[in-house]
């Protein structure tokens, strides 16, 4: 009598643990085939957005020397006074897509108020 039932409770024991094995293969194939496509959407995503985004060139017009652009709209340049030569202290950093940037500033060594143009291309 103890042999007939120590071999049912083993006979159930066994047939739970595979039935949680396969729920958890079950779940772990599921949860891959999401990652699966949720990552490839994520690349196709990405590639179309990069591939979307325009290259801006920008020119110094008068009065400033760019030290830094990067193909983005956002970009540093030094105010230059064109008549004396004499550069700023500090770089400014700009974000703009217009075709025209303006700003001003005073030349100490001048005493003058001078215009600073800078023109940005979109490629």
């Amino acid at each position: 009598m103890k042999k007939t039932i120590l071999i049912i409770l083993s006979a159930v024991m066994v047939l739970s643990l595979a039935s949680c094995a396969n729920n958890v293969e079950q779940e772990t194939l599921e949860s891959t085939s999401e990652t699966a496509s949720t990552s490839s959407f994520e690349r196709t995503t990405a590639a179309t957005t990069t591939a979307a985004q325009p290259k801006y060139n920008h020119f110094a017009v008068q009065n400033c020397v760019i030290v830094h652009q990067d193909g983005s709209p956002t970009f540093s340049y030094y105010e230059k006074c064109d008549v004396c030569g004499k550069m700023g202290d500090f770089s400014k950093e700009v974000t703009t897509t217009k075709r025209t940037y303006g700003d001003s500033f005073f030349c100490s060594n001048c005493d003058d108020w001078r215009m600073v143009t800078i023109d940005t291309y979109e490629e």
